[in-house]
């Protein structure tokens, strides 16, 4: 069915600007992508990227207004506008927006909802830390429960049940964060041969992601095995602490790659053989998407989203359920180094894999999520 969709979002980047674009290539779609600022102060991208080389095919307006950096990670957008353009939108337009937070996407719902507009929450399942917090998220949900039609979570279901407190069942849906793998997939991927395996990360270099877990297995693993290596993609405050904690048979095999404009990521994917993560906790996270692409099986935890859903413990690499099990790591990853002929069948499982997080698909099955939410109707 035709759609006229408006997506309220925070700030543009690559790979979300590459799923709107693929969206807004479906048949029957008009889109409209309204961003509260034009870039992430705390994590800059750049509107343009190799990797989106048409011209867009949706409408994208940055709002004025302001923004205030609440710590090195949080901003807090202000888009007074977005009044305005919620009162002149038309009965049949659909709204989604993402970052509840944010007090423009607050503004948004609670308008939208006093006018009784069609509205979609898309965001990650919220991780509970505490009472006090969730009381306070469930406040600024308010406008969820009491206008919106339904709610598109990337992340697991098992975290997703977070919000049958709003919806019944049928009005949640699952769906990965879907991206442009095509650059990732075309890396080639040649049986070892004899050669040292190499174990990669990509990240960033914090507490929160967990990289020293990856890191002292590794240190550990060196001791056992000659030749293996690690290979670290992305920067943070922890890479001095990370460099404590190797030992002499590890520091000459670890490279600190640093962070990297996007054009070479795929290349630095090409140097590694198996993707480790152990992040203590992403919604999604992208990474693991990128590495399966790239053909690398994937080690990491059901903390992360995305490897809940896609990785296949022994298939396409190895599941664990704590990012804090140095030792299941060293295991997963100790498997590797001892049956590197095993490798081709992973790297084959987890191509298979990616081919059904393409944007195509992604784009595809949003409207189909549309369909259901909406009743078949524009």
């Amino acid at each position: 069915m035709p759609y006229s969709l408006t997506w309220l979002h925070n700030a543009p980047s690559p790979n979300q600007m590459e799923f709107f674009q693929a969206l807004a290539q479906q048949p029957g779609i008009r889109l409209r992508v309204l961003h509260c600022c034009e870039y992430f102060r705390t994590r800059p991208f750049s509107l343009g990227n190799p990797w989106l080389p048409e011209p867009l095919a949706f409408e994208h307006v940055v709002l004025p207004g302001y923004d205030f950096r609440l710590s090195r990670s949080r901003e807090f957008y202000i888009n007074p506008i977005i009044l305005d353009l919620v009162a002149d939108s038309g009965r049949n337009e659909v709204w989604l927006l993402g970052g509840h937070t944010i007090p423009t996407v607050q503004l948004a719902m609670w308008a939208l909802t006093t006018r009784r507009l069609p509205w979609i929450l898309v965001t990650e399942p919220p991780k509970v830390l505490s009472p006090v917090r969730d009381w306070c998220r469930e406040a600024l949900l308010l406008p969820v429960k009491l206008g919106a039609r339904g709610a598109i979570l990337y992340g697991s279901r098992a975290k997703a049940r977070y919000f049958d407190r709003f919806f019944p069942p049928d009005r949640i849906f699952v769906t990965p964060q879907y991206q442009n793998l095509a650059p990732l997939r075309a890396i080639p991927r040649p049986p070892p041969n004899g050669r040292p395996l190499c174990f990669f990360y990509a990240g960033q270099l914090e507490r929160y992601s967990g990289v020293e877990t990856v890191v002292a297995a590794f240190d550990r693993l060196a001791r056992r095995h000659a030749g293996l290596r690690l290979e670290l993609l992305g920067h943070g405050s922890q890479r001095s602490r990370l460099e404590s904690l190797l030992g002499d048979d590890a520091r000459t095999r670890v490279v600190f790659h640093g962070a990297v404009p996007r054009e070479e990521v795929p290349g630095r994917f090409a140097r590694g053989d198996v993707f480790v993560n152990a992040n203590r906790g992403q919604g999604w996270g992208m990474a693991i998407n990128e590495a399966l692409a790239a053909g690398m099986p994937v080690i990491a935890s059901r903390a992360i989203g995305a490897a809940e859903e896609l990785v296949q413990d022994g298939v396409n690499g190895f599941l664990l359920d704590s990012p804090y099990d140095e030792d299941g790591f060293l295991r997963s990853m100790e498997f590797f180094a001892q049956h590197p002929d095993r490798l081709p069948d992973f790297v084959a499982q987890a191509r298979r894999t990616a081919d059904s997080i393409t944007l195509e698909a992604g784009a595809a099955e949003l409207v189909g999520i549309l369909d259901k939410l909406l009743g078949g109707r524009g």
